[in-house]
């Protein structure tokens, strides 16, 4: 399969990818990228991988497979210099969250883009909080640039080795899902803890709190990213959540014994979704 691997920004989640690839293929040769010297010191100390440098420049250029983990902003010119630095046939990847802006990426003719989401995550952030197990058993969303191309399978089989759920997607469904399960939480949350501003809530902070915002403390540069490259996506479920939210205030001013039967449709619903889908990272 892959033998050479890049893998390119190593935060938390190229951290956690490349200590999972250490891990489930430690026959591989793995070559991490990272601007930060203590972040590349990090990651070989623990061997997740090989060789660390600061550069695209300073990679292989006969890797296999190159996965770049950099910011959204990032992604685009990340893959593009990894095509322009590669000499031979390599299979270009990335873990954004956002898929339909990079679908139009042009690589060299002996290179397949093959997008990538893994489902899980963390909401801290730099190496230091990667660990291969934020990554158990979860699904990861294969977005391919050629849906026909023969690298699929073998990425998709790849991705299995790992004890991770290959899930086939095409880009724009990715993203009308995630704005839904990923882009819109982060921003509920953040509006949540925004609430409490102007109240005393110190003495009666409790769990519920607590887990409802977990997410807001994401990078917000992340934020920023996801709202900027799916903005209709979000803009539409947002405008659902609207919706939503006239609907509970007129219950509650004109009819709040409806509240009951809203609740549980919601609960219903939670539970049915949590009970037929691995457990989220994010």
């Amino acid at each position: 399969m892959y033998k050479r691997i890049g893998i390119i920004g190593m935060g938390v989640m190229g951290g956690s990818l490349a200590a999972r690839i250490a891990q489930q293929y430690p026959d591989t040769e793995r070559y991490g990228v990272d601007p930060d010297p203590e972040t590349r010191q990090y990651a070989c100390d623990r061997g997740w991988v090989s060789q660390a440098v600061s550069e695209i420049a300073d990679l292989p250029t006969d890797l296999d497979l190159a996965i770049v983990c950099t910011p959204i902003a990032q992604v685009r010119a990340a893959v593009l210099a990894v095509s322009d630095h590669s000499q031979g046939p390599v299979v270009l990847s990335d873990i954004a969250s956002v898929k339909a802006p990079l679908m139009g990426l042009s690589v060299k003719a002996n290179q397949t883009y093959i997008g990538g989401h893994p489902m899980m995550g963390s909401e801290k952030m730099g190496v230091a909080h990667a660990a291969p197990q934020i990554l158990d058993g979860g699904q990861y969303v294969v977005v391919p640039q050629v849906p026909d191309s023969p690298e699929v399978p073998i990425f998709m089989q790849w991705i299995a080795g790992m004890a991770m759920q290959p899930i086939l997607m095409e880009a724009q469904d990715h993203d009308n899902g995630v704005a839904v399960t990923s882009h819109i939480p982060y921003l509920m949350a953040c509006l949540t803890i925004r609430a409490t501003h102007g109240y005393a809530v110190d003495p009666v902070v409790g769990p519920g709190l607590r887990d409802t915002t977990r997410v807001a403390a994401h990078d917000p540069a992340w934020g920023v990213d996801v709202c900027r490259e799916n903005t209709a996506a979000i803009a539409t479920g947002l405008q659902g959540i609207r919706d939503e939210l006239d609907h509970v205030l007129t219950m509650l001013k004109t009819d709040p014994d409806q509240v009951l039967n809203w609740l549980s449709a919601a609960k219903h619903r939670r539970d049915a979704l949590f009970n037929t889908l691995p457990t989220p990272g994010h």
